[in-house]
């Protein structure tokens, strides 16, 4: 099964998450790559079986960056599935 794992990441949490879930699926014998979003155009986006977009949420939106590929993302494969994996700061 092939993985995309595509992140935003400001202060590299996201990077870090995603790079987790890579070696994760990896370990389980998975394709996983990851991508950041800030060098990659959503046309030049790569086939999948699972596309995974990590993005940090600021003030209950998602950063202008991620919100732009994902308005211009059209899916490679019909039928892929999608996944979404967020962090936010917790002042608690």
């Amino acid at each position: 099964m092939k993985i995309l794992i595509i992140y935003e990441s400001r202060y590299g949490n996201g990077k870090i998450l995603a790079a987790g879930l890579q070696e994760l699926l990896r370990n389980k014998s998975q394709d996983a790559e990851i991508f950041s979003v800030r060098n990659l155009k959503p046309s030049t986006l790569p086939w999948a079986d699972i596309y995974v977009f990590s993005s940090p949420v600021r003030m209950f939106m998602l950063p202008l960056s991620m919100r732009s590929f994902l308005r211009r993302f059209k899916p490679v494969k019909e039928g892929s599935k999608y996944a979404l994996m967020t962090t936010y700061m917790d002042p608690r």
